[in-house]
């Protein structure tokens, strides 16, 4: 038999890592298992895609370090040469909080992580792809949230491996009716092996549901010459507190 969690016990706030591409600093906490969902339309010249459901599965181990379990799904592109489809790569991680916000300081937390050959061969790298991702927030005057992430990943292409730095700020604020606005803007470099860096802008809302759960959309469009000409996309989050599962 699984003992529930006293009657008292208060959740923090539901803070999921969706809909931005910008993670949060935030752990599950332990007894909390997390999930997040999401479906994504994508033009990239004349590469048409969908991705879902785009899962992050989240288990809270300890106050400061959760265990991770990402994948885009199904994934289907359409240009003038034909469809294809199939399942995306595997990621597999942890979120260690390091720094708690303080009156100065912002949080830190580091999310290391491994991409698994899982998916079909049209959309997978064929290799182990190590990442490392390090992300900061921070509340500020006025009701506003800055954040940001810089991340580091060696990624599989054909023989060879290519080293890809990503980064993102963002910021966010609460709006009427239980609704939270974000803004950001993030890049890669180079988007791709011997590419020119990527630059897209995102901005979207998210609607809590009770304490537990969440729903969000969100838009985006590049700002550089290289990158998705432009996306849409939403998605869910659900928290499954220990009790939920006690018999």
């Amino acid at each position: 038999m699984c003992a529930p969690l006293p009657a008292e016990t208060e959740l923090p706030e539901l803070v999921p890592d969706r809909p931005e591409y910008t993670d949060a600093v935030e752990v599950v906490g332990p007894g909390v298992i997390q999930t997040e969902h999401g479906i994504t339309l994508e033009r990239n010249q004349d590469i048409r895609s969908l991705s879902t459901p785009e899962l992050l599965l989240r288990i809270g181990l300890t106050k400061r370090i959760e265990l991770r379990f990402g994948s885009e799904g199904f994934l289907m592109e359409k240009s003038a040469a034909g469809t294809a489809e199939g399942r995306s790569d595997t990621e597999i991680g942890v979120k260690i909080n390091l720094f708690k916000e303080s009156h100065f300081r912002p949080g830190f937390s580091i999310i290391p992580s491994v991409f698994v050959p899982s998916g079909d061969r049209r959309f997978s790298s064929l290799g182990y792809d190590p990442s490392v991702r390090l992300a900061w927030e921070k509340n500020v005057p006025a009701g506003f949230a800055l954040g940001g992430n810089a991340t580091f990943s060696s990624f599989t292409s054909g023989e060879d491996r290519f080293v890809q730095r990503a980064a993102s700020g963002s910021v966010g604020h609460n709006l009427p009716a239980g609704f939270t606005w974000f803004w950001e803007v993030f890049g890669f470099s180079p988007w791709e092996k011997g590419g020119r860096p990527a630059w897209s802008a995102s901005s979207g809302v998210a609607h809590g549901i009770g304490k537990n759960a969440q729903v969000d959309v969100r838009v985006g469009k590049r700002i550089s010459a290289t990158g998705p000409n432009w996306f849409v996309g939403m998605g869910f989050t659900i928290r499954y507190p220990l009790h939920w599962f006690a018999l």
